[in-house]
């Protein structure tokens, strides 16, 4: 009985010592990690006629980013910024694609992708979790392509997932010293060699 619950205890130990991130579905190296941007546009006032929306190449639906508000796509997507004439995006409550508005006629701007990383490296306890880049804009008619700079890049930090991770430490050193006291008890009690 003493045997079996050692093995079990050891089994269970195992899997709780499995790093979160190996159980995500984008698997990356266990030092890096993503890091979700929001993009805001600073100066939407000057297209209040545009709305203005986040495209990417792994998952290419229109996420709008409202005047007042940033905006988040995917992750890891490849991300490019849409811009429709308010007037011609009549759509409502149905998921938009850039081969929406083509087969529809509407004209739109779209930009070259963003230059910069949605992952980065990090350490153990970090609780850097995301960031918010804001974009300054600007359209251009002829080329119907949008121009852009980064005006600031602020990250963020989830405090919350530094006491996740504090709390993680502490449960894997109380099942490690819990797999340990089995390990000896299994050999004093009951691997203990037979006196001839």
């Amino acid at each position: 009985m003493k045997k079996c619950l050692l093995i079990g205890l050891t089994v269970f130990s195992f899997f709780l010592l499995i790093p979160p991130e190996l159980t995500k579905a984008d698997l990356m190296p266990p030092t890096i990690k993503g890091v979700e941007a929001c993009i805001e546009i600073e100066n939407y006032q000057d297209y209040d006629e545009y709305r203005f929306f986040l495209v990417g190449n792994l998952d290419d639906r229109l996420v709008e980013i409202k005047s007042d508000d940033c905006a988040s796509h995917y992750k890891l997507a490849n991300w490019s910024l849409i811009a429709v004439r308010s007037d011609d995006y009549l759509y409502q409550d149905i998921l938009v694609y850039p081969e929406t508005l083509e087969e529809d006629g509407i004209e739109f701007y779209q930009s070259d992708p963003f230059d910069f990383e949605t992952y980065e490296e990090f350490f153990f306890i970090d609780p850097r979790d995301s960031r918010i880049v804001n974009l300054r804009v600007n359209l251009g008619e002829e080329a119907k392509t949008i121009n852009y700079e980064v005006i600031s890049d602020e990250r963020t930090y989830d405090f919350v997932e530094l006491r996740n991770t504090t709390f993680y430490l502490m449960g894997a050193a109380f099942v490690l010293l819990l797999m340990w006291t089995g390990v000896y008890l299994g050999f004093k009690y009951v691997l203990k060699p037979v006196n001839k």
